[in-house]
């Protein structure tokens, strides 16, 4: 029989802002409407939540971090799918019993040590890849304007800084949905790749990678299991689908993350699919030339 554990659960769609799908009811939960329950319930508790925990797969997005930001202290989420096996919530009530009055960022970090505890002893028995992060989203307001500052910045540079976006965007890591990538692997590559372009666009990419960086930004704390993620997953995606289109539904006044403006920049990538994907070949022919000079030198 097949091992259940292996097999995930049901993941988020950052393209279409659904969380959570009822194929038989042909229905589905919205990004909006998650927003709209939760402000519901602050407003009868007189207070927000102080952690919000996602225990499903591809949550810990700037998108979805952006919409929420003001129903919580902390949202916990994966980057990638969600194992079956899903969170030892046992263990972790076990532990905050012991423990009531822990504050939530302290809540956030014992969460994210039981998850890796819990797949640290399963990855002795079997290839396990996971990942979990805890994001402080009190801080998405200045990710945000980062964002569009970026957006903007890169935009302005024309096609030197959309051709090496693009570069960076076919080598970053993409989580299992295939539109998903690391804000922070993105941005490191992109900048790899664009060291001599505009200097307001390496700034601005500067500036929005250190808000990444645990303690600096929203991401308090991050964890990850296995050789995929170890290196590049740092706790927060962002969609970012190529060469694929853009859904369409991405693009609604429903989605808060539209305002930082990189709804523009997939559009403004998009447009420029042919002259990138010419740039890219010859980029890989002129690298094939020169490694086959060296070795005839």
């Amino acid at each position: 029989s097949a091992d259940k554990s292996q097999t995930t659960q049901p993941a988020s769609s950052p393209d279409t802002g659904i969380l959570i799908a009822d194929d038989r009811a042909m229905d589905f939960l919205t990004l909006q409407d998650l927003k709209q329950t939760l402000e519901t319930v602050r407003q009868k508790l007189g207070q927000a939540f102080d952690v919000i925990g996602l225990d499903m797969g591809l949550c810990a997005t700037a998108e979805i971090s952006y919409q929420l930001q003001d129903a919580s202290s902390y949202l916990i989420a994966s980057q990638e799918e969600e194992l079956m096996d899903g969170w030892p919530i046992a263990r972790i009530v076990e532990a905050l019993s012991a423990d009531p009055d822990l504050p939530p960022d302290g809540l956030a970090r014992l969460i994210l040590a039981e998850y890796q505890q819990f797949y640290s002893t399963k990855s002795t028995q079997r290839a396990v890849d996971v990942t979990l992060s805890a994001a402080r989203l009190a801080a998405m307001p200045r990710l945000g304007k980062a964002v569009q500052e970026f957006v903007q910045a890169v935009m302005a540079a024309g096609d030197p800084a959309r051709i090496a976006l693009a570069r960076a965007r076919v080598d970053a890591l993409t989580f299992v949905d295939g539109t998903s990538v690391d804000l922070a692997d993105l941005l490191d590559r992109f900048m790899g790749t664009y060291q001599n372009g505009s200097i307001d666009a390496i700034r601005a990419s500067q500036a929005l990678r250190a808000l990444i960086e645990p303690s600096q930004g929203p991401i308090q704390a991050n964890t990850t299991i296995g050789e995929r993620f170890d290196a590049n997953a740092h706790g927060m995606s962002i969609y970012f689908p190529w060469p694929g289109p853009v859904a369409p539904e991405y693009d609604t006044p429903l989605l808060d993350f539209v305002e930082t403006g990189w709804l523009d920049l997939l559009r403004w990538m998009e447009a420029g699919r042919e002259q990138i994907k010419s740039a890219l070949r010859q980029a890989e022919l002129d690298e094939a030339t020169q490694k086959l000079n060296a070795l005839t030198e």
